[in-house]
């Protein structure tokens, strides 16, 4: 994670100092918020209040006339007071932990060839989500994985307050959770003990939306992603033992900012997501928050 990191880091100073009039888009705040994460009807969910940092900031660099470098950062870090449900069914409280906490970080090289047609890209993202585990609500489960991908990017709507995008990109991921093997060469020798990460091949189209509201000191940010994996290694540690199976996963995250007076920033968000990996069940999360913030541009 670190490395892939600084390597991020290194790619958007190097745009930087090549950088012909970037786009960029930064929001950031320190919130007191309220949130629900749930899986069921509403009076059965995991609730909580907590206080943290949230930060979002996008930018586009151009490198050359025809090569850009397209970066962004969502990270929000929480102490989080929340009840779940205990091995009773009775409701218990637990906290500060960090349940709300989240990070995705992404870097792309893409070839500025046609807007009005598709334009090829070269992508790497991490991703961090604390789940409560399915066995135990009271403690969590890190979902952790790295996603490389190559594809294609149309830009469908580049207004002046408006923005809609769209990708299309063959991946491959690698999840934290690991497996063990165990391997018998021959009776002559012990067994040969190794450890193999969950990994597999798929298809993702992303959709990602962007309004101001310059009237109420507003924006709008909505991103759609569907992923379908296609063949599947480490299959001990799937929940569905089929190489080449696996159920379509759907994350779908709107937030919505307005700065009310001066640096006082008020924020929603609604975020929905499908993965059978982490739970077989349609989970959401509604936040609503108010704190110290900025907004830029």
């Amino acid at each position: 994670m670190k490395r892939i990191c600084l390597v991020l880091a290194i790619l958007a100073a190097f745009a930087l100092g090549y950088a012909d009039r970037p786009v960029y888009d930064v929001d950031m705040s320190l919130q007191i918020s309220q949130s629900l994460y749930g899986r069921k009807k509403l009076g059965d969910t995991v609730g909580g209040v907590g206080v943290g940092y949230k930060f979002y900031g996008s930018a586009e660099l151009p490198l050359f006339k025809w090569l850009s470098f397209e970066g962004n950062a969502d990270w929000v870090a929480a102490s989080t007071y929340r009840q779940y449900h205990n091995e009773l069914g009775e409701i218990s409280r637990k906290g500060p932990d960090a349940c709300n906490d989240k990070l995705d970080v992404e870097g792309m090289l893409k070839l500025n060839i046609s807007k009005k047609w598709v334009e090829p890209l070269l992508l790497i993202r991490g991703e961090r989500r604390l789940v409560p585990r399915q066995d135990d609500e009271g403690h969590l489960q890190d979902f952790s994985q790295w996603v490389i991908a190559c594809g294609f990017s149309r830009e469908m709507l580049d207004a002046a307050d408006k923005e809609l995008k769209l990708l299309l990109v063959r991946t491959f991921r690698i999840k934290n959770q690991r497996v063990k093997y165990v391997s018998y060469w021959s009776e002559w020798y012990p067994p040969f003990e190794y450890f193999s990460h969950k990994k597999d091949i798929g298809m993702e189209l992303s959709a990602e939306y962007k309004q101001a509201f310059d009237k109420i000191n507003g924006k709008l940010r909505s991103q759609l992603r569907l992923y379908q994996a296609t063949e599947k290694t480490a299959l001990d540690a799937w929940v569905i033992k089929d190489k080449y199976k696996q159920p379509l996963e759907v994350n779908w995250e709107t937030n919505f900012s307005v700065k009310v007076w001066k640096g006082i920033i008020a924020n929603a968000s609604l975020a929905l997501r499908y993965d059978i990996e982490e739970i077989d069940a349609l989970q959401w999360k509604q936040m609503a928050g108010l704190g110290i913030g900025y907004i830029l541009p």
